[in-house]
């Protein structure tokens, strides 16, 4: 069906780093957040899949009774809207380090399970966060999904991204757009190659 307008994602931007708490008898999270933004692209264009994808989780779990959940699109324009994706990466260190401190400050009665989402550079912001409330919440069940990770100038993050999770998986496909900076197996994560899933891909 049609999507709804989006209510799972942030509309006051700053302050950066600042996840809700459960309410309503929930107790696990869904995370969606994006990567860098070139400084050619429109920021608002670029990161117009958060809301989307939001807004069809949100309706899945309704439709399946899964109330537990709450659903959360992250944007963190102004760090990812850089020159280059290291500037970006750089700046989601910062996001994950504030995002998981707020998860923890919510102690014990906050998130009982959280899957991450993240594309690009935010795979770096989920891997801080993750960090973060596992050194202070080692209970906390973390799930981590990359797509297209950013895998740094040279591919020196694959042995990082997803350690410490519970449960990782990563999506990439391989184009000359990014090269080989996104299309890496990472080491922590099961691996999936969706490039033949493009109809567009020779």
């Amino acid at each position: 069906g049609a999507l709804l307008a989006c209510s799972n994602s942030q509309t006051n931007l700053p302050p950066y780093g600042i996840c809700p708490a459960p309410t309503n008898g929930q107790d696990s999270l869904i995370f969606i957040t994006h990567g860098w933004i070139r400084l050619d692209e429109d920021p608002v264009a670029n990161t117009a899949f958060i809301d989307s994808t939001s807004n069809s989780i949100a309706q899945y779990l309704a439709a399946n009774g899964l109330n537990n959940w709450k659903v959360y699109g992250f944007k963190w324009i102004t760090g990812a809207h850089t020159l280059t994706p290291m500037g970006a990466l750089a700046n989601a260190f910062q996001q994950g380090i504030k995002v998981g401190t707020n998860i923890v400050a919510m102690g014990t009665g906050g998130w009982k399970h959280i899957h991450f989402i993240a594309h690009s550079d935010g795979a770096g912001l989920i891997q801080k966060a993750t960090e973060q409330i596992k050194a202070s919440l080692p209970n906390t069940t973390i799930h981590c999904t990359f797509l297209d990770a950013y895998d740094g100038l040279i591919e020196e993050y694959i042995a990082e991204w997803g350690y410490g999770a519970d449960w990782s998986d990563s999506y990439f496909s391989r184009d000359l757009l990014t090269g080989a900076d996104t299309q890496q197996p990472l080491l922590h994560a099961y691996n999936v190659d969706v490039t033949t899933l493009d109809p567009q891909a020779s």
